[in-house]
């Protein structure tokens, strides 16, 4: 899968018009799936390509079903012409031009969070022609998907008034679209919301018909706050926990069963277990404060987690890498039974930092439990 910028009507414009599409990039930006046929290493062959509108979010692979997601903005600014030409976003594939979408399988939900499109498509890989693509007004972030459902969640920030002006205080909500991608077809089911931004993919969790996300309110100070939300199948909310470690932010989040971990900072690390076995009543069951904090959880076993990110003092100071072995078999009682550092070696006059590639993104980590 690659993004790809396309100036295919620059050449229309005048001189002027033409540097601008250069300097600021106007162009339309398309997401496009090539397949390769590497049954033959020394000569492989290019089996076929599917486009669609928009900037690359995020895919999946199940089985042999391509899901793939990207965001299509459309430039108001331009002339009536132009929007109209490029108002709704096109697929297409090697062996069928690209085409707009149809109107059946555009959806606008009732509270807008964005005015891009977000456009989802579903194929087999052992056949382009089978492609399917829906869109829904609205962008979209961080994607969760299982093996028969699809979830894209979007954030809007509303200013508060006055109070933004002066303080950057701004309201959040995050809207949740669902798909439904069972029998390598490809639906659009609803739209939920819940308040706060979900930090990324693995703030969202679905287990037992029930969707759990984590999301975080305010900007800074006493104004953050930090939630986690169950919703039906439905998309309704049926139950949460607010207020959790206020003053701080989420690190990171993962769900596993009935059981949810989340990692806030400030200047040092809580990790709480939130028991979720009554989707209607979630608990706080456990906590536990060190130093640092952990941008990635990896469960590791029934009873252990892994924890990869920063490491710090009690002042709230960070420099070097820590990965942490905590063990959970108490809930209520949470330890790090073992880590492990890198860096970090502080000195009156120096600080060592270490940056890894594993604090934002977990396909940078490997566990093997052999």
């Amino acid at each position: 899968l690659v993004e790809c910028s396309v100036r295919e009507d620059a050449e229309e414009k005048d001189d002027f018009e033409k540097q601008r599409y250069d300097y600021f990039g106007y162009g339309k930006s398309i997401t496009m799936a090539v397949c390769f046929d590497i049954s033959d290493r020394a000569s492989a062959k290019e089996m076929w390509r599917v486009y669609q509108d928009g900037n690359y979010i995020s895919s999946r692979l199940i089985d042999n079903q391509l899901v793939f997601l990207s965001n299509y903005y459309v430039n108001l600014n331009e002339d009536k012409e132009t929007v109209i030409s490029n108002c709704v976003p096109r697929y297409g594939s090697t062996n069928a031009p690209m085409q707009r979408i149809p109107c059946d399988c555009i959806i606008l939900p009732e509270n807008i969070n964005d005015t891009s499109y977000l456009v989802a498509s579903s194929l087999n890989i052992e056949d382009d022609s089978s492609l399917k693509t829906q869109s829904t007004l609205g962008a979209g972030s961080n994607v969760y998907c299982t093996t028969d459902t699809l979830y894209a969640t979007s954030t809007a920030y509303k200013d508060t008034g006055v109070a933004e002006e002066v303080f950057g205080v701004t309201q959040a909500t995050t809207s949740i679209y669902k798909f439904d991608i069972s029998n390598g077809d490809i639906k659009y089911i609803g739209c939920g919301s819940v308040k706060g931004s979900a930090l990324n993919q693995f703030n969202i969790d679905e287990y037992n018909g029930y969707l759990r996300i984590a999301t975080t309110t305010g900007n800074w100070g006493d104004e953050l706050s930090n939630q986690v939300y169950v919703l039906d199948d439905s998309l309704k909310v049926v139950g949460e926990i607010a207020g959790i470690a206020k003053g701080e932010t989420i690190k990171s989040v993962r769900f596993t069963g009935d059981t949810g971990y989340v990692v806030t900072f400030e200047q040092t690390d809580p990790l709480f277990v939130i028991d979720l076995t009554d989707p209607k009543a979630p608990k706080i069951k456990g906590e536990l404060k060190i130093p640092g904090f952990s941008t990635y959880l990896h469960p590791v076993g029934d009873n252990l987690v892994l924890g990869v990110g920063v490491d710090g003092d009690e002042n709230g100071q960070n420099s070097g890498m820590k990965v942490s072995l905590f063990d959970v078999s108490n809930p209520e009682k949470p330890l790090e039974c073992d880590k492990a550092t890198s860096g970090g070696n502080n000195t009156d006059y120096r600080r060592v930092y270490v940056n890894s590639a594993a604090y934002y993104t977990h396909k940078a980590m490997c566990w093997d439990g052999t």
